[in-house]
């Protein structure tokens, strides 16, 4: 399996047939970095020279290309210069194709085959695409005007709520709205995953209550805070999307009540929406990065825009951990 989008791009410095030598991934820009064989067929020949036409229009959207081939340098130089090929082309001819390895773009057999990858401007893979799906040029550059427009969530830090290990190897984060039901729905599916998996994934949520249509979002999720700072943030989370809506006043307190809080803090702490700061820092973290409405889940900060079911889920981190570990 190839190397999966959500991963930190391997980091390679190889020969150029022209230049030298090229460090991959260049930090600040988008990077298309295609391999291919020592023998590349006619199609695929036909696609390299697709992307030498297009070069300049991807060179126009901020973005470099880059070739990385099992031929010797040699080889490759005229293989480029029959094909009229100017871009940079690398040589991983060493006899264990060390970075097509990284990449995991080698055969059983030890060849490098056909893969695309699309690298963002800060390293991370952002997408992929397999021996028998490599995209036309335009399509990438499609694919890239969507990826530098996508959500992308703030960085994770000390004041997020984190249920796992910090040393975990994948990573979600999950915007909601306590009185959404589809936000409900995907606590219930996380809260049957993510017990399977132990130390290796771990959840940060984030609030984005949905003021105007759930008016009872914000209080709720103050409340969650309120339980926080006595911590008890995760009980109070699986209490408030167990009620069903049930999110009044009177219902706060009772769940803050079973959970045996300090109830003259809690109530102080709601009166004077002591968090509503907090949840609002949220909120603006997620419209300020083009997250336009809960439930919103991020898996290693790529958006997981597939549906939402165990079976999809369980498949993503599945692949990644399969990278990872």
């Amino acid at each position: 399996m190839l190397l999966q989008s959500g991963i930190d791009a391997p980091q390679f410095n190889l020969p150029d047939i022209r230049q030298g030598s090229q460090v991959v991934p260049e930090p600040g820009r988008f990077h298309v970095l295609i391999f291919f064989p020592s023998d590349p067929d006619t199609l695929l020949v036909e696609l390299m020279t697709k992307f030498q036409a297009r070069r300049d229009d991807l060179s126009a959207q901020g973005t470099r290309i880059t070739g990385v081939s099992d031929m010797p340098l040699e080889q490759l130089r005229q293989w480029a210069d029959g094909n009229h090929i100017d871009f940079p082309l690398l040589s991983d001819a060493s006899p264990v194709c060390q970075v097509a390895r990284k990449y995991r773009s080698v055969s059983d057999k030890g060849r490098v085959f056909p893969s695309l990858f699309i690298l963002d401007d800060l390293g991370l893979i952002r997408k992929v695409y397999e021996p028998d799906a490599l995209p036309n040029p335009a399509a990438v550059l499609r694919a890239i005007n969507l990826l530098a427009n996508a959500p992308k969530p703030p960085p994770v830090t000390s004041r997020d709520w984190r249920l796992g290990s910090p040393h975990a190897v994948v990573t979600l984060i999950e915007y909601a709205d306590y009185q959404c039901g589809h936000c409900r729905e995907l606590a219930h599916l996380l809260k049957h995953i993510l017990p399977a998996y132990e130390n290796q994934v771990a959840l940060i949520f984030r609030h984005f209550p949905l003021r105007h249509s759930h008016p009872l979002a914000q209080l709720a999720a103050e409340a969650a805070e309120a339980a926080g700072t006595q911590g008890k943030f995760w009980e109070m989370h699986a209490r408030l999307f167990d009620a069903n809506h049930a999110l009044e006043r009177a219902n706060l307190f009772e769940y803050a009540q079973a959970l045996e809080l300090d109830m003259v803090k809690f109530i102080a702490d709601l009166d004077h929406h002591s968090f509503a700061e907090a949840v609002e820092e949220d909120f603006r973290g997620a419209t300020g990065n083009r997250i336009k409405f809960p439930p919103t889940l991020f898996v290693n900060t790529i958006l997981f825009d597939a549906p939402r079911t165990r079976e999809n889920l369980c498949g993503r981190i599945d692949a990644l951990l399969d990278c990872l570990t």
